[in-house]
C-alpha cells in the first residue's frame, strides 16, 4: 500500500483498501491473508472481516476468513482483535476484546463466539506464502476451506468427516491430487460428479 504497508493475498482471496485523514482501513472480503502493517502511531490500521475487526499500529499477522470462521494469528506486534459489536456498544459485556501478542491467535465461529486465546504455529505463516500448506493434528474442514483457494474444483467434506484431525503437508502445486491422497491415507473415498465437483465421503457409504 502507499504508506509501505506489505498484503499477502492467498488463492481467491478479495481485499479492498481506503484511508481517512486520521486512519487506514481494510476490508477482507473473503479468503486469508498475511498484514506487515507499517507503523505509524498517529493514523491506526484497521481490518474488518465479516463482523470481526482489528485494529493495529504496526506489526505482522495472518488472518484467515473461510468457512464462516476468522482465525487472527499474529507473528509480530500487537493486535487488538473485538466484534464490530464491540466497538457500535462499549458496553456490550457478551462481545470480548482480546490482545493478542507474538506467537497467539483466536478464532471466531461461524456463530460468532471466540475461542480461548491460544498458541499459534507461526511457521504455517511462512509456509503459505511460500506456496506449501502445513497441518499438524488440523480438522479436516479446515483443510479443504484451505484448499478449495487454490483448487480448480471444489471440494465438498461429508459432514460427519468435518471434525477428522489430520497431519499433512503438500504444496499448492499438487491441491488437485489431495482427494486421491486422503482415499490413501484415511477411511474416505473421492467421487466426481460429471461438473467436476468432489465429494470427500466416509468409505462406508
Amino acid at each position: 500500500l502507499h504508506d509501505g504497508t506489505s498484503i499477502t493475498l492467498s488463492g481467491k482471496t478479495r481485499i479492498a483498501a481506503w484511508n481517512t485523514e486520521s486512519e487506514r482501513h481494510v476490508e477482507l472480503l473473503e479468503g486469508q491473508a498475511f498484514f506487515e502493517v507499517a507503523k505509524n502511531k498517529d493514523k491506526p490500521f484497521y481490518v474488518k472481516t465479516g463482523d470481526t475487526l482489528i485494529k493495529v499500529v504496526g506489526t505482522q499477522f495472518d488472518v484467515n476468513h473461510s468457512g464462516g470462521k476468522v482465525r487472527v494469528a499474529v507473528l509480530e506486534g500487537v493486535v487488538n482483535v473485538s466484534s464490530i459489536e464491540a466497538n457500535a456498544n462499549a458496553a456490550t459485556e457478551e462481545a470480548p476484546v482480546f490482545l493478542l501478542t507474538a506467537g497467539l491467535q483466536v478464532t471466531r465461529s461461524e456463530g460468532g463466539k471466540f475461542s480461548a486465546v491460544e498458541k499459534s504455529n507461526t511457521t504455517n505463516f511462512a509456509n503459505w506464502r511460500n506456496g506449501q500448506l502445513v497441518y499438524s493434528n488440523a480438522r479436516l474442514r479446515d483443510v479443504i476451506d484451505d484448499v478449495n483457494r487454490f483448487s480448480q474444483h471444489p471440494i465438498s467434506l461429508h459432514e460427519k468427516l468435518h471434525d477428522v484431525r489430520v497431519t499433512i503437508a503438500f504444496d499448492v502445486d499438487q491441491v488437485e491430487s489431495l482427494p486421491s491422497l486422503l482415499s490413501k491415507l484415511l477411511p474416505v473415498k473421492a467421487v466426481r460428479d460429471t461438473s467436476g465437483k468432489i465429494f470427500i465421503l466416509p468409505s462406508s457409504d
